[in-house]
């Protein structure tokens, strides 16, 4: 059996984590009507609000909506 060696190990960690650490929802919203949406939040077709900073990017890669920018996955 091959040894994993700790760089291989984090990438599989982030391959996985990216499909792992999608932002969840922080708040409700009511389309463009009513929005309670926390600050630095913003609402989505699904009528639910999401963080504008889903976390470090992994690997170069985001959440579905969010790019890499600085290292960060901002929407």
């Amino acid at each position: 059996m091959k040894k994993l060696n700790r760089q291989t190990l984090k990438n599989i960690i982030g391959e996985i984590g990216i499909e792992l650490n999608l932002p969840l929802p922080v708040g409700v919203c009511l389309g463009n009507l009513l929005s309670l949406c926390p600050p630095h939040s913003h609402c989505r077709a699904d009528e639910r609000c999401y963080p504008d900073a889903a976390g470090p990017c992994i690997n170069g890669l985001c959440p579905s909506g969010y790019h890499c920018h600085s290292g960060e996955c901002v929407r």
